[in-house]
């Protein structure tokens, strides 16, 4: 994944790094049945070259979507966080592509392969 002057370039389906990209977190993110916290994921992603955002800002170029079923969600019907509906605002204002991806597909890139994009 390349960025285009400032932009995300073409999405063709698969996030093969986040290397260079900055990733935000919603939700409980599950790695082969096991939870992974807050802390350890800021870790992993910085093992893989990221950018760990605490918060939602403009530089978000991956969301890590998780669990969201015992959370409490601004959007209920849709199950949807703050950070989704954040992320969906910035995308649909900016015209910019942010990939999202579950935790599965976290848990591809933790081990080396490319994950696929949920947008």
């Amino acid at each position: 994944v390349d960025r285009e002057g400032g932009r995300m370039a073409k999405c063709d389906g698969e996030v093969e790094s986040i290397r260079g990209l900055h990733v935000l977190f919603t939700g409980k993110v599950i790695v082969e049945g096991e939870q992974i916290t807050r802390p350890n994921l800021k870790k992993r992603a910085a093992l893989m070259g990221a950018y760990y955002m605490a918060h939602e800002t403009g530089l978000i170029d991956v969301l890590v979507h998780g669990d969201l079923r015992s959370q409490i969600v601004k959007d209920p019907l849709r199950l949807r966080s703050q950070k989704i509906i954040y992320v969906e605002q910035l995308m649909r204002t900016t015209g910019r592509h942010i990939h999202i991806i579950n935790g599965p597909g976290f848990g591809a890139l933790i081990r080396g392969r490319s994950a696929p994009c949920l947008t």
